[in-house]
């Protein structure tokens, strides 16, 4: 119970700041987002929408406090299935990033995708093969449930194991794309006293989100004591939306 508690208030604090960082940068989306102009890109504008609100949905359909078994089983299905379209809109985001920086390399964007994929066909896994339980709801007249796993936790901890060594490899493929496609640039603009406004948003900011989801997944691999990061935590799409936003101001 207590690890429950703690775990809700983890989740409503990150909901929170997901919320607060919508409203703060509201006027950028609208203005470089919404519009999505050719320059902008339609692609690049749908994929930081869904992973900009499928988050957002997914707080607000969790928070319904469903009243009948039926009910809870299609709010969990819901929430469970934006996630995982909001796992692969921050996917598409990381190869659409390494498509651009690595001169349009098609095979080395597919398989940082796939790679980046492996948490949503890890829930996929787990919820094939799950069962649906009932389970008294917390407050009088309602009703939850919860996923009765049937793989055997030894299973589970190796496909969760596997879904860390590629995220890992995902992320350090992205470092490496950015490094080498944009600090010698960088260098090159400051030496000659030209302005390297886009290439220091995509050298800092590229850097810091990949290496702030890197090291945890490592740490993890080495320990194995912490909780999963995966690209749909509320914390890593708010970095994720800051750099959408740096690069369209400087662009």
């Amino acid at each position: 119970m207590a690890d429950g508690f703690r775990t809700e208030c983890i989740a409503v604090a990150s909901a929170t700041l997901a919320w607060y960082d919508w409203l703060v940068t509201l006027p950028e989306e609208v203005q470089w987002i919404w519009t999505f102009s050719r320059k902008r890109g339609f692609v690049a504008s749908l994929i930081y929408i869904s992973a900009r609100y499928l988050p957002l949905v997914q707080w607000v359909v969790k928070w319904y406090s469903p009243t009948t078994f039926v009910v809870c089983e299609a709010v969990d299905w819901i929430s469970l299935l934006v996630m995982i379209v909001a796992q692969l809109a921050v996917s598409a985001f990381s190869a659409l990033r390494v498509f651009a920086l690595s001169g349009r390399n098609k095979p080395l964007s597919a398989v940082t995708f796939i790679l980046w994929a492996t948490p949503s066909l890890y829930t996929l896994v787990v919820l094939g093969q799950a069962n649906f339980i009932s389970l008294p709801g917390p407050h009088s007249g309602s009703s939850s449930c919860a996923w009765l796993n049937n793989l055997g936790d030894g299973i589970l901890d190796i496909l969760l194991m596997a879904t860390y060594i590629s995220t890992s490899l995902a992320e350090l493929m992205v470092i490496i794309v950015t490094w080498k496609s944009t600090y010698r640039l960088w260098r090159a603009q400051r030496d000659l006293g030209l302005p390297c406004r886009l290439t220091t948003v995509l050298l800092r900011d590229g850097s810091i989100y990949f290496m702030l989801v890197f090291i945890p997944n490592i740490l993890n691999l080495i320990a194995y004591v912490l909780p999963p990061l995966f690209p749909n935590s509320d914390w890593i799409v708010y970095l994720i939306m800051q750099e959408f936003i740096n690069i369209s101001d400087e662009t």
